[in-house]
């Protein structure tokens, strides 16, 4: 709408400046709702449509006034923002998948309008990432990111001349506003592990009940996995939205407390969330509690833990109730969605994930039960990013007060096999 009355009606035309003006009052709206750490709680995969668009829309009356009116570098929200997608980038095609995104997206995005807007804002991390996605021997914008959006790519000069090079892949990210972390081993490489969990609440955008859920990597590469979501149908945003597997705690990285999983809502939240980063150490505590609908439940603390010169990655999980005396041994469960080929013995799994990333093992309780399921997947949008099964690994844990997960990669560093 903006290009068009821009474009194609004249500039005393009444309805011209009406339009621009709307256009105008509608970004503003957009923008106010971003936090100033500039995270999407829809996701990376919504970025583009939110984000990234309100951008590209800004730098179009910025073009139009001749640079009169240009927020983006005064607002800290925008200026944010545009690291956006480096922030939630695990390695190579693979990304941190928060609500519905899936966690390796189409490769074709408009990456020229990330690394105009991180030329603009001066943040050199977000352009050098954008660039890493240049190739000299390829278009400079694909067909399916639409008309206007390859018109911006194919005469930025600058794009087009853009040589890659290597993203500079954060060590630490920490989104206070969606209470989201991702932290690996060192500045600019995904070797190695890398951990993400978040806090929030259960009535985010384009939400999953996922109070407390983590991702962990090897080599950038998902291996405890956020599954993301199936094609939308008209359920997807209907009355049975927690009907879908996906959507649904039961299928992400967390408890389930005497049968009851998470429930929907925004009252169902993560509380007391602490997040803790030395240099060696890089920690999210939170208490699961509220994201339950269970009264006697007093407190559920969660904290995970990356040990960045040792390659380790810990859950622990702490409860109490009222009145005590704890549950009945089959009546806590943790539940670990695992993807690649997996083996599992008492108190171990170990996992060769996909992409040919380096192996892992994760460790429990021996004496804990186990239950393993395999998910096949029959729905595109998930079996292309995950081939045909997902395994859950289920942890009976009931009959104690406390558990702890580990995990670690199976290399030289770390003496196993």
């Amino acid at each position: 709408m903006l290009v068009a009355a821009l474009r194609l009606l004249a500039p005393e035309d009444p309805r011209r400046v009406d339009t621009v003006a709307l256009c105008i009052e509608g970004l503003d709206r957009y923008v106010a709702s971003l936090p100033e750490d500039g995270a999407i709680d829809e996701g990376y995969a919504y970025w583009w449509n939110g984000a990234c668009r309100a951008l590209e829309a800004l730098d179009v009356l910025r073009h139009a006034t001749g640079g009169r009116f240009d927020p983006i570098p005064r607002v800290p929200a925008l200026r944010a923002t545009v690291a956006f997608p480096l922030r939630c980038r695990l390695g190579g095609d693979w990304y941190l998948n928060l609500a519905d995104g899936q966690a390796k997206p189409p490769v074709q995005q408009p990456w020229h309008s990330v690394h105009g807007a991180a030329i603009h804002v001066g943040d050199d991390a977000a352009r050098a990432d954008a660039a890493s996605r240049r190739r000299p021997d390829a278009e400079a914008a694909h067909e399916s990111e639409g008309t206007g959006r390859v018109l911006r790519g194919i005469t930025d000069a600058v794009w087009i001349a853009a040589q890659p090079e290597p993203s500079p892949l954060p060590v630490s990210v920490w989104l206070p506003s969606t209470q989201v972390m991702l932290a690996r081993r060192a500045d600019g490489s995904a070797d190695g592990l890398t951990l993400s969990i978040k806090g929030g609440h259960n009535d985010e955008h384009h939400n999953h009940n996922d109070v407390g859920s983590f991702v962990v990597a090897s080599d950038g590469v998902p291996v405890v996995v956020d599954v993301g979501r199936p094609t939308y149908t008209a359920r997807t945003f209907g009355p049975g939205r927690y009907d879908i597997w996906t959507m649904q705690s039961s299928w992400h990285n967390v408890p389930e407390i005497r049968g009851t999983p998470q429930r929907d809502g925004a009252a169902f939240r993560a509380r007391d969330v602490v997040h803790r980063d030395d240099g060696r150490y890089a920690t999210l505590s939170l208490d699961l509690a509220d994201a339950y609908p269970l009264p006697t439940l007093t407190s559920w603390h969660r904290e995970a833990t990356l040990d960045q010169t040792d390659d380790v990655v810990t859950i622990t999980d702490s409860w109490t109730v009222s009145p005590p005396g704890g549950f009945a041994p089959d009546s806590v469960r943790l539940h670990l969605v695992l993807a690649g080929a997996v083996s599992v013995v008492p108190g171990l799994a170990e996992v060769v994930p996909l992409d040919g990333a380096t192996p892992v093992s994760l460790r429990w309780p021996v004496d804990a039960p186990t239950l393993v399921e395999t998910r096949e997947l029959d729905d595109p949008l998930l079996s292309d990013v995950w081939g045909p099964t997902l395994t859950r690994l289920t942890i009976e844990v009931g009959d104690r007060s406390t558990a702890t997960v580990r995990v670690e990669r199976n290399d030289s560093r770390n003496g196993d096999s």
